[in-house]
C-alpha cells in the first residue's frame, strides 16, 4: 500500500472509530461502522479535537459533550492531551460553556449505562470519575495487574494508582498477591459477577494513538525521499509495536528486517485488526 493511501485509510478509519465512540456515548448520529470496543470519554474528547481538522463536526460535538462532567475523568483527559501534545487544540474542562447553545445539544441524549460497552461510565457513577473506577475497569478485562502496568495502559498517575489499589484491597474489592518484586492485584469474583461486561477486540485509545503517531511522521517526513520516511518508521519500531499490541488481540509476529518491509507489515496488521474488530 502506498504511503498516501495508508494515510487516507488512517484518517478515514479514525473518524469512523470516533463516530462509533460518540454513538456509544449517547450522541444521536448515523455512523457507517461499529467496532467491538468499549466507550472511552477522554479518548473520544481528545482525539476528536485532533481529527476535527478532517471532520469539523467532531470538535463541535466534543465541546458540547464536555458538560457531562460526571462521566469525565478530568485528570486522565489532561494527561492524555498533554502527552499527545494537544495543548494548542485542547479545551479546558472547566471553561464555562457559552450561553448560546449549539444545535448539537438536540442530538446528545446521554449514554445507556445498561449496555456492556458503557461499563466504565457505570463504574464512574459508583466510584466517581476517579482512579478507583479506572482500576476496577481495567481488572474486569485483565486477570491481574500492578500499579505500573495499569498506569501505563490507562494513562494514569502511577502514585495515585498505587494508593487506590491499596484502598480497594483493604475495602475487600481486590485480592493482593505479593511477589519478590511487587504487589499484584486481581478483582474478587463476587464483585465481578455483579456487572455485565463485554470483552473488546479493539482499544480505541491505542489504535487512535497509533494513527496519530504515524500521521505525524508522514506530515514531517512523507514529502521527502521514501528511504528517509521508512528509516524514521524503523527508528520508532518498538514504540509502534507497543501501540499496536495494546490496540487489540490480533497476533503480532514481526520478523521483518528492512524498513520498507516493516512498513508493509504494520499496514497489513492495521488493516486486519480493523477488519476483525468491525461488528
Amino acid at each position: 500500500m502506498y504511503l498516501r493511501e495508508f494515510k487516507d485509510l488512517l484518517i478515514e478509519n479514525s473518524i469512523e472509530i470516533l463516530w462509533d465512540q460518540w454513538t456509544k456515548l449517547g450522541v444521536w448520529i448515523s455512523n457507517d461502522m461499529s467496532f467491538a470496543s468499549n466507550s472511552d470519554p477522554e479518548c473520544t474528547l481528545a482525539f476528536s479535537e485532533y481529527f476535527s481538522k478532517y471532520e469539523g463536526r467532531l470538535s463541535k460535538i466534543s465541546k458540547t459533550w464536555r458538560e457531562n462532567k460526571d462521566y469525565i475523568n478530568t485528570a486522565r483527559l489532561k494527561r492524555i492531551e498533554k502527552n499527545l501534545a494537544f495543548q494548542s487544540q485542547s479545551i479546558n474542562i472547566n471553561i464555562k460553556v457559552a450561553e448560546k447553545k449549539d444545535d448539537y445539544n438536540k442530538i446528545i441524549t446521554g449514554p445507556d449505562l445498561e449496555k456492556p460497552e458503557n461499563i466504565l461510565l457505570k463504574l464512574r457513577m459508583l466510584f466517581g470519575p476517579s482512579t478507583k473506577a479506572e482500576i476496577v475497569y481495567y481488572l474486569f478485562f485483565n486477570e491481574e495487574t500492578n500499579s505500573n502496568e495499569l498506569a501505563k495502559r490507562r494513562y494514569l498517575n502511577q502514585k495515585a494508582v498505587y494508593t487506590e489499589l491499596d484502598k480497594l484491597n483493604k475495602g475487600g474489592i481486590l485480592i493482593q498477591r505479593k511477589t519478590a518484586r511487587e504487589r499484584v492485584y486481581r478483582l474478587k469474583n463476587d464483585f465481578r459477577s455483579l456487572f455485565k461486561t463485554k470483552k473488546e477486540k479493539l482499544s480505541s485509545f491505542w489504535i487512535l494513538l497509533f494513527s496519530v503517531f504515524i500521521l505525524k511522521i508522514t506530515e514531517k517526513y512523507g514529502d521527502f525521499d521514501e528511504y528517509i520516511f521508512f528509516s524514521k518508521i524503523m527508528d520508532e519500531k518498538q514504540k509502534i509495536l507497543m501501540m499496536l499490541n495494546n490496540s487489540g488481540k490480533y497476533e503480532i509476529d514481526d520478523m521483518e528486517k528492512t524498513a520498507e518491509a516493516f512498513f508493509i507489515f504494520i499496514t497489513n496488521y492495521y488493516k486486519n485488526l480493523i477488519k476483525s474488530s468491525v461488528v
